[in-house]
């Protein structure tokens, strides 16, 4: 496997029944399930008044908007891709660590979408992310009703007992570039022109 592609190894689901069983449901898949469901709860069930209040507060169509978020939406899982996630299936941590991997010296079992906060704000801000987007990764972080004040996740950010060596970061802003271009692929937007200078009510 090339180096640059051992993101395909991580899991985001397993047979809970069976835990040595090798089955798992891909993370990059899973993040693709979740974005395409937001889009569809985007298109079919939001208030139109809403949609309308959101476009106009990113400076995007309707349609853009709606693009945006469910694929930041679909991103709520990248915590998952931290070693002490990935250690509990025994499978996939063994395939992980075949292909070079660390998992020796992390401690301190993170909840992943706290984790997802601190990956989303170092990855947007490596692109040039404006701040807002700090605000929608503590929101999509935050998709199993935990919350985790500011001061938390910048914090754990930092560490890398927590969230892995350089390995660790590179193979996450390659999966989530490759999400975002896959998704980018079949649902065009630009970034906010005037995104939100403080976190909106929605």
């Amino acid at each position: 496997m090339a180096n640059q592609e051992i993101w395909r190894l991580f899991w985001a689901k397993t047979d809970r029944d069976h835990p040595a069983s090798t089955w798992t449901r891909p993370l990059w898949a899973h993040l693709l399930d979740v974005a395409h469901t937001a889009q569809l709860l985007w298109d079919t069930f939001l208030p139109e008044s809403l949609k309308g209040r959101i476009a106009k507060d990113l400076g995007l169509s309707t349609d853009e908007a709606g693009h945006l978020l469910s694929l930041w939406i679909g991103f709520h899982d990248i915590g998952k891709a931290i070693p002490t996630f990935q250690a509990l299936h025994a499978p996939s941590k063994e395939l992980l660590e075949g292909v070079g991997l660390q998992f020796e010296g992390f401690a301190g079992r993170k909840h992943h979408g706290h984790a997802s906060i601190g990956i989303l704000a170092d990855w947007s801000a490596q692109r040039g992310g404006a701040a807002f987007f700090e605000h929608v990764a503590a929101w999509v972080g935050a998709h199993h009703g935990r919350l985790c004040p500011d001061e938390q996740w910048r914090e754990d950010a930092d560490n890398p007992s927590i969230f892995g060596d350089g390995g660790w970061v590179a193979q996450r802003r390659a999966l989530l570039s490759v999400v975002k271009d896959v998704w980018c692929a079949h649902y065009a937007f630009e970034a906010p022109p005037r995104p939100p200078r403080k976190r909106p009510a929605w």
